[in-house]
């Protein structure tokens, strides 16, 4: 039924129904008036057959005058004649007074009729009349008969009786009727005849638009491999290599676009800045992954949102009010711990119009906590380095005073002095190698070291020191190594001698009295774990994170009394990150820290056989 539907829908349908109609309309509107013109001519030929001629109608004019009424021989002669020479079926011919005088053939005998005493009495009448059924076609023919007045008056003449022709006009009707089916029949043909060349010419005008038809469908659909191969030099063939053109053209613009646009989609998926675009009316149409992140929301979710609900600006009602601001300026915006930097942008036609808004998040938070950091640091700093010079002038005050004349005192002045001299050069060292760190400029020299050998070599140190040592003589080292075979890192030899000197220190300063500083190592996985442990009083649980924090300190007041800068765990964090391994801490106040290395061990045969390598 569909197929039925597209078919009489078809253009191919139209063209030939149009065709057909507008010929049959044509020929039979033709034919009509063609084969109704022969029959008036043919109605009208009889017509003329049948008129009496002047002649005879002064024959007739003369004959009733000179004939009595019964005797009527001459006048019958004279009608008989006429018929048989007129091809009439019959003819009468009244007098004055309406009698019959003379009749032949058809010719009737009976009363005047209205219109024949009209004739008569000079009044006005139809000449011609149909009588019978319609199928007989007859007709009556009535022709006044004039004579001269009874005077003799040759200029004055009178009607002196009427004479009726009687004829059938059912030859001419059938001759009309033949000619009619025979110009049926031969339309018929015509019509036939021009279907078929109708289908003909409709073919080759819909056949190549039937083709187009499909290559600009499949066009449609973005299969442009399609070319039609219709080869016309008319305006078919015209269209048809226009419609191949348009395909290959729009083919490299589709190609174009699609790389533009996966271009673009790919800038826009790998910026670090949150990109939003909205419509004219503020609704989300376009959102890379940074934003997305930055707002924690996902692609549906967002999209056809407000941008003020999404950003959740309730100071801002409307579009209008968020670009109120002049263009390019950009206003601070926290969500979900980040800080963003929001920065908005019109998107105008070339009259003005507002299409669209572009907003540029850019994640300010790390750069916020630098700044934070970097005021705290310089503030540390100022606090750290006026407390020794604070103390070193004071001596040096006192000794101005009059204490260096006390040579005991002035000994004590000048080494309280020397001190925090040491103290202030210990610092500023640590700030230039924090520097270098931060800065990228710091030398690492990797080698291979036996880490086994490395630690029990700095523990026996510390054991001496310990021993020499009548403050601390009363702590001990235990070592709790369970590594199987030796294990073999990558590193730098004299920065992680410095970061293990610094830990244990650390570990020494914050022991109490008679306490143990426990050093573990052991292997997981890849890794090889260095652990050392105090007995001190621990870190509290919110300090944690702060621990490797340039110049914090968990109890200040003895870091300063043992001569501690605040610095040598966060170079210690800053070295251990150089070198490829992680550092942290886990402790429970009251009960001691434990601060474990992370490090990457070398797997190789040689290396666990102990063998030397120049051997192989």
């Amino acid at each position: 039924m569909k197929k039925y539907l597209q078919s009489i829908q078809s253009l191919r349908f139209r063209i030939v129904i149009s065709f057909v109609i507008f010929l049959v309309v044509a020929i039979e509107l033709l034919g009509l008036l063609l084969i109704n013109q022969a029959q008036r001519r043919s109605v009208a030929d009889s017509e003329r057959r049948m008129t009496i001629p002047t002649y005879l109608n002064r024959r007739i004019s003369t004959a009733l005058a000179s004939t009595p009424v019964g005797e009527n021989q001459q006048l019958q002669d004279i009608v008989t004649d006429f018929a048989a020479l007129s091809s009439i079926e019959g003819m009468t011919v009244y007098d004055q007074q309406g009698q019959v005088r003379a009749t032949t053939g058809a010719g009737r005998q009976k009363a005047l009729t209205a219109n024949e005493r009209a004739a008569l009495a000079g009044q006005k009448f139809r000449s011609s009349q149909r009588v019978g059924a319609a199928s007989e076609h007859k007709t009556n023919l009535i022709t006044p008969i004039f004579g001269e007045q009874g005077n003799g008056a040759a200029d004055q003449q009178q009607i002196v009786g009427v004479a009726v022709v009687n004829a059938s006009l059912k030859e001419v009707y059938d001759n009309s009727q033949q000619l009619l089916y025979v110009y049926f029949l031969g339309g018929l043909l015509v019509v036939l005849a021009a279907v078929y060349l109708s289908i003909s010419l409709a073919r080759t005008v819909t056949q190549p638009l039937r083709i187009i038809g499909k290559q600009t469908a499949q066009i449609a659909k973005g299969d442009y491999s399609v070319f039609n191969d219709i080869r016309r030099s008319d305006e078919l063939g015209r269209l048809a290599q226009s419609v191949n053109t348009l395909s290959r053209r729009i083919e490299r613009s589709t190609e174009t676009l699609s790389a533009e646009r996966n271009r673009l989609q790919s800038i826009l998926q790998h910026m670090a800045d949150g990109v939003l675009l909205t419509d004219r009316n503020g609704y989300l149409t376009i959102l890379n992954q940074a934003a997305l992140d930055f707002l924690s929301v996902d692609l549906d979710q967002a999209l056809g949102r407000s941008v003020l609900d999404l950003l959740a600006l309730p100071e801002q009602q409307s579009l209008r009010d968020l670009i109120k601001e002049p263009e390019g300026t950009a206003f601070s915006l926290k969500l979900g711990g980040r800080t963003l930097e929001v920065r908005p942008s019109l998107i105008q036609t070339d009259t003005g119009a507002l299409t669209g808004l572009v907003l540029i998040l850019h994640d300010i938070t790390d750069q916020e906590r630098l700044e934070e950091e970097r005021r705290l640091f310089v503030s540390n700093v100022s606090h750290e380095l006026r407390t020794p010079l604070t103390s070193v002038r004071s001596y040096i005050e006192a000794l101005n005073d009059g204490a260096l004349a006390d040579e005991q005192t002035a000994q004590q002045f000048i080494q309280v002095i020397q001190n925090e001299t040491d103290r202030m050069a210990r610092m500023i060292g640590e700030l230039l190698e924090l520097s270098r760190i931060d800065q990228g400029t710091m030398d690492v020299h990797n080698e291979l070291i036996n880490l086994n050998h490395l630690l029990i070599f700095i523990l026996n140190r510390f054991d001496m020191m310990l021993l020499n040592d009548q403050q601390n003589g009363n702590l001990v080292i235990r070592r709790d190594i369970q590594t199987p075979v030796d294990v073999w890192v990558d590193t730098d030899h004299d920065k992680l001698m410095r970061v293990l000197d610094n830990l244990l220190n650390n570990a020494i300063k914050y022991s109490p009295d008679g306490g143990a500083i426990t050093v573990s190592l052991r292997q997981q996985g890849d890794q090889v774990l260095l652990g050392i442990a105090d007995q001190g009083l621990g870190i509290p649980k919110e300090d944690l994170d702060k621990v490797f924090t340039r110049f914090f300190r968990v109890d200040k007041s003895r870091s300063r009394r043992q001569g501690g800068t605040g610095l040598g765990l966060a170079i210690a964090k800053e070295i251990i990150g150089c070198l490829g391994g992680r550092i942290w801490v886990e402790s429970t106040y009251g009960q001691g820290s434990t601060f474990w290395i992370s490090l990457t061990y070398v797997k190789d045969e040689l290396l666990l056989e102990e063998r030397d390598w120049d051997d192989e």
